[in-house]
């Protein structure tokens, strides 16, 4: 790095651009920031990054370097890295070069308890202080190193899977009824598994169990909805709780009858455009393809786009198939020259840059309409996944859309085949069986044969699109349904006492179905009472509301943030959720056998005398979560010893001020106004979460409220 009009300065090294970190030598003395940290994995170490390294260190620079020791070049395919060094091997290169302080944050420190390897005032810390050891490292004046020792989360997966890593027993599920979707969970552990999911209480998490790498990070979060589970001893679980075991050698299921039309190749080569997320198969189906494209005694010629940065990003692969030699032409498909556009992906397949490709009714699509969150959509509340619908539409008006297939591949492949990596071959099946590839299904088995990997698995779930296609809504029936569906499971008598309560008073029919539900759950959270204020709440609004504008928007707006601010999840709440779902017996049916089933909890009660982590209970404890079930009615009395609590108060004063605040919208109701009422009564779902979180998103709610009114008067 070098500018002219650095000259004058006496520290400034030339240094050539390229190594990572480099850059900011020439800058450090011209920049408010005293220190940065720059990231490195081992392989970019190994074949360059120690160079930065070195010249950081020779100019005295204040930087950290954390570097991520997984053993493998991740980014490209979990190759194994040339010339890599051991953990201990690295801390002595590091401390020769003049590293001034070294600490290693390990997924499992004790492998290190004992050892000579490393150097000299190298200190290992588990890896949950992580954030702890960047705070001590960035104090330390010079260049200053934090190794992350984790296997690569990727390649644990494939070893797991061939028997060569053993997969760790225990598995970890989310209570969606005590979940309050406050994303604590993901900002703990950073991780793409655990995923938001849209329910009829609003979002949701859950976590993804078939791509789960069982590092357990998430339990670190500040909930109570977290449960695990364990296989008794002597018992093996089945990989990937939740789903239905993959189909075993030997056992693939008879192939559907050839598609009753398809494609024929003419003068011009056809043009294939797979569009999908980086590390699910994308480019391996082109290679499927392209071989049996081969074994049909065809041309092919394709591309894919590969590389740095795609692993869980946007890759697209490009083929072309034709009788005749096609080396003449590009073997990327051009704009308006796809004939089968084939989605993995349905947010990256809506994307401008993709459907360019499309060429109008030439175009067929096949769509999975799985809806797979990005890192941003996981890691913020505020955040969420488009309309599918509309996605559909953008998808729809550029392609041919009497002849588009849309499944969600994802829920297919996990409830049929137990494997959700298995989704990409299982579209293709679909793809082939709609007539839309021009090559002969015993071509593509026969490739899926020579690729090797999980022959009969792929061939099944190959077999498994055809039959979707043949007979979707036999296929539609098998896949299973999700914990959270049990939301509204209320007692007989508090169903009853519902109907009764909503019977009394006169509601839109689209109202009455969101408040008939919701009164009967808040009988079983505490009383007749207070589902009876709820539903009279309700209808006062939609009375105002018709009377004012004839529309519903603002009372459904209401049934649904007054019932959540009502129904706030204490001791006692928190208690009663747990045990509507019995995890021991989902757990077992799953899994084929008797589970160990335990509890993660952190009572407020104890988290005020200083307990800072979770206690981990078993089964011992529903006795004592039926005893605060019972106890619900003193919500709030006298004799409430929770009620006292800081936090305890404020949720009971909620909705009192939240109530205020739509009174206040009402007083003035017309059609122009209507839309601010409507985004007040929505603001009742920024509260989520528990203590602390729970308490700072009250802030954002009460802010709201604040501002509408203020604006009002």
């Amino acid at each position: 790095y070098f500018d002219p009009r650095l000259v004058s300065n006496p520290k400034l090294a030339v240094v050539p651009m390229g190594s990572e970190g480099v850059p900011w030598i020439g800058l450090a003395d011209f920049s408010p920031t005293e220190h940065i940290f720059q990231q490195l994995g081992d392989g970019t170490f190994t074949h360059s990054g120690q160079l930065a390294v070195r010249a950081c260190i020779a100019a005295g620079i204040n930087i950290t370097f954390k570097i991520l020791h997984n053993g493998y070049v991740a980014m490209t395919g979990g190759q194994d890295i040339a010339g890599g060094m051991t953990v201990e091997a690295m801390t002595r290169m590091l401390d020769a070069e003049g590293v001034k302080r070294i600490i290693v944050c390990a997924d499992d420190p004790t492998r290190f308890k004992g050892t000579t390897g490393l150097a000299p005032g190298v200190d290992v810390w588990h890896r949950d202080r992580v954030l702890e050891a960047q705070e001590v490292l960035q104090r330390e004046p010079g260049v200053t190193v934090m190794i992350f020792d984790q296997v690569c989360a990727a390649e644990a997966r494939r070893l797991r899977k061939t028997g060569e890593l053993e997969l760790p027993p225990r598995q970890v599920v989310i209570n969606e009824l005590v979940c309050e979707g406050c994303g604590d969970c993901s900002t703990q552990s950073n991780c793409l598994s655990v995923q938001p999911v849209q329910t009829e209480l609003g979002r949701k998490t859950q976590i993804h169990q078939s791509s789960c790498n069982r590092d357990y990070s998430c339990l670190n979060g500040d909930c109570p909805s977290f449960v695990s589970f364990i296989p008794k001893p002597g018992a093996k679980p089945r990989a990937g709780a939740g789903s239905k075991p993959a189909k075993s050698a030997g056992s693939r299921p008879a192939a559907p009858p050839e598609p009753r039309h398809k494609v024929a190749l003419g003068d011009t080569p056809f043009g294939i455009y797979m569009i999908g997320i980086g590390g699910t198969g994308v480019v391996t189906v082109n290679q499927l393809l392209a071989t049996a494209a081969l074994l049909d005694g065809l041309h092919s010629a394709g591309v894919d786009q590969t590389g740095m940065s795609q692993k869980a990003g946007q890759v697209s692969s490009h083929l072309q198939i034709s009788a005749t030699p096609i080396d003449d032409r590009t073997a990327a498909v051009a704009n308006g020259e796809a004939d089968t556009y084939l989605v993995f992906d349905i947010l990256s397949g809506a994307a401008d840059q993709h459907l360019v490709r499309a060429g109008g009714e030439r175009t067929t699509a096949i769509v999975s309409t799985s809806a797979v969150p990005t890192a941003s959509i996981v890691t913020s509340t505020t955040t969420s996944f488009p309309e599918v619908a509309q996605l559909v539409d953008r998808i729809d008006s550029v392609t041919n859309e009497s002849r588009n297939k849309y499944l969600d591949a994802l829920a297919l492949a996990e409830s049929l085949l137990g494997d959700h990596v298995l989704a990409n071959v299982l579209l293709l099946g679909v793809a082939y069986q709609a007539g839309v590839l021009p090559l002969r299904a015993e071509s593509i088995e026969r490739a899926i044969e020579l690729n090797g990997v999980a022959v009969d698995k792929n061939i099944t779930a190959f077999r498994s699109g055809r039959a979707y296609v043949e007979s979707p809504t036999e296929v539609q029936r098998k896949v299973e349904t999700r914990l959270g569906e049990s939301a509204f499971e209320a007692s007989r008598r508090a169903r009853s006492a519902a109907r009764k309560i909503v019977a009394a008073v006169a509601l839109p029919d689209d109202v009455r179905a969101i408040c008939e539900a919701r009164a009967a759950d808040l009988v079983d959270f505490q009383d007749h009472a207070l589902a009876s204020r709820y539903v009279d709440y309700i209808a006062r609004v939609s009375d105002i509301e018709q009377r004012s504008t004839g529309t519903t928007d603002l009372a459904r707006a209401v049934a649904r943030g007054y019932y959540k601010l009502l129904a706030y999840k204490d001791e006692y709440e928190v208690a009663r959720l747990h045990l509507k779902v019995d995890i021991a017996s989902r757990a077992r049916d799953q899994l084929g056998v008797p589970v160990q089933v335990k509890y993660h909890l952190h009572p407020p009660m104890l988290r005020a005398l200083g307990m800072k982590k979770k206690l981990e209970v078993g089964p011992w404890i529903r006795p004592a979560f039926r005893v605060l079930r019972s106890m619900r009615r003193i919500r709030g009395t006298g004799v409430d010893v929770f009620g006292y609590a800081k936090l305890r108060r404020i949720e009971r004063a909620l909705p009192g001020e939240y109530t205020a605040a739509v009174d206040a919208m009402l007083e003035s109701l017309t059609d122009t106004s209507k839309a601010q009422a409507v985004a007040v009564a929505n603001a009742a779902d920024l509260v989520r979460g528990y203590e602390h979180i729970k308490l700072a998103n009250i802030e954002r709610f009460r802010a709201v409220l604040t501002e509408a009114t203020g604006a009002r008067a």
